[in-house]
């Protein structure tokens, strides 16, 4: 169950405690008073706090800590999830397919192919969305997952009026993590040097309807620096870390990259 305690001033919450049970662990969420008040909201099970609130339900387990800062119409805030599985996510599929028939280097990377990604569960180390939601839609904008066998960087729109999808970014399976890091300085990728020889990805974009959207894939044989700044960076901190009106940064718990 849940405890709820609120207080409300018209049509806004200007103050807010929940405590209680969602999914397989507790949930915490607290809004204090303030010119644009701000929910903070933490769990251990993310998977089970998407689904209680129908954002997504291909999520298992995960810790979860998120900011959200509420203004006139909109709201801004960032979530940061560690540690979580993806089961029979339909896009992570096309994706890991397109990547084994599109792989340019594939004879050099015989034992990191990524045909043994298991496309039915996929787990990832960590998640960082910043966001800002009004008028029945949520934009995503530098954001990036990231894991020992995916990375991937996201931006678009999620358009809950009309169950519509539009998001696109970059997809890097681990065959080209592991070619990475054997090749080139880490300091090197985070101040976007070195040659990237050999790195391989994927533009993506996927767009429809919410439910089955359609993936679309431009093969990429050299990624931008600033993709690789932006996926990479959240191993040291380097990466974004928000505009200055975005909520405090959360604490960001990466893989180690040796």
């Amino acid at each position: 169950g849940v405890d709820l305690k609120f207080v409300r001033r018209g049509a806004q919450i200007r103050q807010l405690q929940l405590t209680g049970n969602i999914g397989r662990a507790g949930v915490t969420a607290s809004m204090i008073p303030a010119d644009a008040p701000t929910l903070s909201l933490k769990s251990a099970d993310a998977g089970g706090v998407l689904g209680f609130v129908n954002l997504y339900r291909r999520m298992e387990g995960g810790e979860l800590t998120a900011s959200i800062r509420f203004g006139e119409g909109r709201q801004d805030g960032r979530l940061v999830i560690n540690d979580f599985l993806l089961r029979d996510e339909p896009s992570i599929r096309r994706l890991v397919t397109q990547a084994v028939q599109s792989n340019p280097n594939r004879s050099q990377f015989a034992g990191d192919q990524p045909n043994n990604i298991d496309p039915s569960a996929v787990p990832f180390t960590g998640l960082q969305i910043n966001f800002t939601r009004s008028a029945g839609r949520i934009a995503l904008r530098d954001s990036v997952a990231w894991g020992q066998e995916v990375g991937a960087s996201m931006e678009g729109t999620l358009d809950f009026v009309r169950d519509r999808v539009d998001l696109h970014g970059t997809f890097i399976p681990a065959f080209s993590f592991n070619n990475l890091f054997t090749k080139i300085p880490v300091v090197g990728i985070l101040l976007g040097g070195g040659t990237h020889e050999g790195l391989f990805g994927l533009n993506y974009r996927l767009s429809g309807a919410a439910g089955n959207p359609t993936v679309t894939v431009d093969i990429l044989s050299v990624i931008a620096p600033g993709i690789l700044r932006k996926i990479f960076g959240v191993f040291d901190g380097t990466g974004y870390t928000g505009a200055q009106n975005d909520p405090t940064p959360l604490g960001l718990v990466a893989p180690d990259p040796q």
